[in-house]
């Protein structure tokens, strides 16, 4: 047998053994898609025969959370306080607490920074745009998505912070004014998420099958889960203050709820019940 047929018939096995791992890899991929369907249809079919409504398209599919660690940012932290702050000088007052202030006018307001990414500013800081300065300042810092209230008066604008396109729930800046004059500025300042080398693949079936225990031994009057997204928590620790945890959001017709999503425990979002609130 000459070479060259040699070669041919070693490149046709290899084709051919090419080929039937991209069959076996696509046949995987499909058993494991069916047996995903196959666990939202169960578990729809568990919701609806506890009173309880779940819309299949609702749930995200394949879902993957890097697992990133938050870091204070003292440098971020100034570069934002000078950003409200005219002529801002700072001061350490100890106990992870920085308080920056205008060194020409220290009537004019004060900001303060904590290690647990508290922040609490009271301000005199005029502005042409109230909105637009909010969404300029604070899409720097990773705060990407806004609501806001403004009016003749005054209003105010919430930014909430996200990290690789998911939510930071329970992280956001609220902007209160006064006409276009900034007054306040308050909630946790988390200007750096560094993105780390794990991911979690998240597991929903085992997370609202937990969520609907919950709902039943809790006795909860609520009838259909409208919504569910996955996202973090900020939840410090003593050995940790800017602890990232991750979550499933459920929102439901009554109150929204978040499922740890290594231990499963359950709390409620009592800041979407409060905005709920306000806005009624």
């Amino acid at each position: 047998m000459n070479t060259i047929k040699l070669k041919n018939i070693i490149i046709a096995i290899l084709a051919l053994l090419n080929a039937l791992l991209l069959a076996l890899s696509v046949t995987g991929q499909l058993q494991k898609q069916e047996a995903y369907d196959r666990s939202v249809r169960e578990l729809t079919a568990l919701y609806e025969a506890n009173g309880l409504s779940l819309r299949a398209e609702s749930l995200p599919r394949n879902v993957e959370l890097p697992l990133p660690s938050a870091v204070r940012d003292s440098a971020a932290e100034a570069n934002f306080a000078r950003a409200l702050i005219p002529a801002a000088g700072s001061v350490d007052s100890g106990g992870g607490i920085y308080r920056y202030y205008n060194v020409d006018n220290p009537a004019a307001g004060e900001c303060l920074f904590r290690s647990s990414g508290a922040i609490e500013a009271s301000l005199q800081q005029a502005t042409e745009d109230p909105a637009a300065f909010c969404r300029d300042l604070c899409s720097e810092f990773g705060y990407t998505e806004f609501h806001e209230i403004f009016d003749g008066f005054g209003g105010s604008s919430t930014a909430i912070r996200t990290f690789d396109g998911f939510k930071v729930y329970n992280c956001s800046l609220h902007f209160s004014f006064d006409g276009t004059m900034l007054r306040s500025v308050s909630g946790t300042f988390l200007p750096r998420i560094p993105l780390g080398d794990e991911r979690l693949s998240v597991d929903l079936i085992t997370a609202l099958t937990r969520f609907l225990d919950y709902r039943n031994s809790a006795g909860l009057v609520c009838t259909e889960v409208r919504g569910v997204d996955c996202g973090y928590l900020l939840q410090p620790t003593a050995s940790t203050p800017l602890q990232l945890v991750p979550v499933a959001h459920v929102s439901t017709d009554v109150n929204d709820y978040y499922v740890n999503l290594f231990t499963y425990d359950i709390s409620r979002d009592n800041a979407a019940s409060i905005m709920t609130l306000s806005a009624e």
